[in-house]
């Protein structure tokens, strides 16, 4: 028969590359179980009791190809955190794009956060929870912190705020937007746009 006048294609020879490419993207799989394991079991059981074998049974997948992936359940943890702050350092830095004034830029990324933490709840509370247990600041801050830093300087030099940003000044206000996060991520019964007007609020009164 004519392959060309059949209308259909011959597959090609599996070759190395064929099973290469395979290989990449069952890894990629895999990882992306094994990310969103480790976070339903961290909420599951808690970061004092959590052990490899939650993450297993969340994951469906077995030990060796865990530790294929991680050395131990504690890199487990920062790769999902680590994930977690790329993401949202992304999301933040999109959502200026269309934003000219500050308080536009306030807004669209106050926005952002609060749609990040309610679209990605599961890694959002995992990273608040184990941060919490650990008695440090979530790795979540550092993307905010660095572009609301960026809207405040602009707000300053514009007149709309009088106090000059300071390190202390901005941490507090992404203290307030964690908050916001942890409840957005948590679904309390504020509605997104209450959360976007009170940080937006919280953020200006911390700087008149």
């Amino acid at each position: 028969m004519n392959i060309l006048l059949s209308g259909r294609r011959r597959a090609a020879p599996r070759g190395k590359y064929a099973r290469g490419k395979e290989a990449a993207q069952r890894r990629k799989e895999q990882a992306t179980l094994l990310n969103d394991a480790v976070g339903r079991s961290l909420l599951r059981h808690g970061p004092r009791d959590l052990v490899v074998d939650h993450v297993l049974e969340e994951s469906g997948l077995g030990r060796n190809t865990f530790y294929e992936h991680y050395p131990n359940l504690d890199a487990a943890l920062k790769q999902m955190e680590h994930g977690a702050a790329q993401a949202l350092g992304r999301a933040c830095d999109a959502s200026l794009l269309h934003a000219h004034t500050p308080r536009e830029q306030l807004r669209a990324l106050v926005g952002a956060w609060v749609s990040f933490a309610g679209g990605h709840a599961l890694p959002v509370a995992a990273c608040l929870r184990i941060a919490g247990w650990e008695g440090r600041p979530t790795g979540l801050r550092k993307p905010l912190e660095r572009v609301l830093g960026r809207v405040l300087v602009n707000a300053h030099r514009a007149g709309v705020i009088a106090q000059t940003p300071s390190g202390l000044r901005i941490r507090s206000a992404v203290a307030v937007l964690v908050e916001l996060g942890a409840t957005t991520a948590y679904a309390r019964r504020e509605t997104p746009e209450e959360l976007v007007e009170f940080g937006v609020d919280a953020c200006f009164r911390l700087f008149r």
